[in-house]
């Protein structure tokens, strides 16, 4: 009897795997579904949500590829100037945008580096924000993994530093990439 339990579970253990992919792909199909019909006002009809959400991909795709050419888009420019009239909403947008532009904008007048200090008794990354001219200061924002969200500003000095450092020469993407994936990639 013990026998025909082991291998009920087992044939259940090796299809496991088919049941939980057949089931993520029934809740995508109807989060698809509800969304279209939610939005589109359209059938039920697996063709016309397959075409709804090409169209919305490829849209999406195109304009991708037209704010990789000049920057910025119309529809942005009036978005940007309507978000920055909002008290609340500009003072997060400047500061997301601030964030983003820091860690994935490739010009070197806007990012300063890459670092490795020596903070805490262990070496890691650090991401050089600003520097103070006046007080010959770095801003440096040492991230925590894997969530680089969180982490320290730390006011480095730059000819007597409390936490020894040396500026490395890699992208912010991969340090940040390093960072999120705990040192694996």
């Amino acid at each position: 009897m013990n026998i025909i339990f082991t291998r009920i579970f087992k044939g259940l253990i090796s299809i496991l795997p088919i049941m939980i992919i057949a089931l993520f792909l029934h809740y995508v199909y109807t989060f698809f579904l509800i969304i279209s019909q939610t939005f589109f006002g359209i059938t039920s009809s697996l063709y016309s949500v397959f075409s709804i959400w090409v169209l919305t991909f490829v849209t999406l795709y195109l304009i991708g590829l037209s704010y990789e050419k000049n920057k910025k888009l119309i529809f942005q420019v009036l978005a940007e100037s309507l978000i920055k009239k909002m008290p609340f909403l500009k003072t997060i947008y400047s500061v997301l945008e601030d964030t983003l532009a820091m860690f994935f904008q490739s010009s070197k007048d806007k990012y300063l580096g890459v670092i490795e200090i020596d903070y805490a008794g262990y070496p890691q990354f650090g991401f050089i924000t600003k520097y103070i001219k006046e007080e010959d200061r770095y801003i440096v924002f040492v991230p925590t993994a894997p969530n680089p969200t969180n982490g320290f500003v730390i006011l480095l000095d730059k000819n007597n530093p409390k936490y020894p450092y040396k500026i490395i020469d890699i992208e912010p993407k991969e340090a940040l990439s390093k960072v999120i994936s705990l040192g694996l990639k």
